[in-house]
């Protein structure tokens, strides 16, 4: 099994693939160092104390794809730093355990996305999930100060496609927003007026210069 899980990570952007299981630890693998190498792959519920943990035990979710901070430091150390869950259950003995299949991933592969094609200064694209979180983003200190509510942003989709005209913070900027159906992200992507002007003049007068 590890050989597979193993190939997974390897073959994919995936870095790490995970099973935490409601049991104490030592019931989950059998005891001698022959199973010592399944521990990377299996591990118990109640050894993690993290935001997602919370999420699934107050709500009735039955996945989280997870940004940065629902993870736990150690898990973001061996794993990976953004995650998709899934709740399942496990029988054991005649009892139903909660259990969860985590897959990670790095967010480089979220911020190199959103960076692309970004080439006006001071403009920024964040991913917003339906929790208020920003999930990744080009620039961490733009998306705080150009943040949106989720709800916010819902109203402006379902009303436009386009990029529409916002201000925020006395700044007159240009916003697109695009849905990311399956998680119920939003990609937000704002472009300052300022630098957009400046731009279209110059390739204006490029063209003069050419023609």
């Amino acid at each position: 099994i590890s050989q597979q899980l193993k190939a997974l990570t390897d073959k994919t952007l995936l870095t790490g693939i995970r099973f935490v299981i409601d049991l104490p630890e030592e019931q989950i693998l059998p005891a001698g160092g022959e199973y010592a190498y399944l521990n990377r792959y299996f591990s118990s519920l109640q050894d993690t104390n993290t935001y997602w943990r919370g999420i699934f035990q107050s709500t009735r979710v039955h996945e989280l794809y997870c940004p940065s901070f629902y993870l736990g430091e150690e898990e973001k150390r061996e794993y990976g730093n953004v995650a998709y869950i899934f709740r399942t259950f496990l029988n054991s003995g005649g009892t139903v355990h909660p259990a969860y299949v985590a897959a990670y991933w790095p967010d480089s592969v979220l911020k190199g996305i959103l960076s692309d094609n970004l080439t006006l200064e001071n403009s920024v694209a964040y991913i917003i999930n339906d929790r208020d979180s920003i999930v990744s983003s080009s620039d961490e200190q733009l998306s705080g100060t150009y943040w949106l509510s989720y709800k916010a942003i819902s109203d402006s989709f379902l009303s436009s496609m386009y990029f529409v005209p916002r201000t925020i913070l006395g700044k007159k900027l240009y916003v697109c927003f695009y849905s990311i159906r399956d998680p119920g992200w939003y990609m937000v992507t704002v472009l300052p007026e300022e630098p957009m002007i400046r731009k279209g003049n110059q390739i204006m007068l490029r063209l003069v210069m050419i023609y």
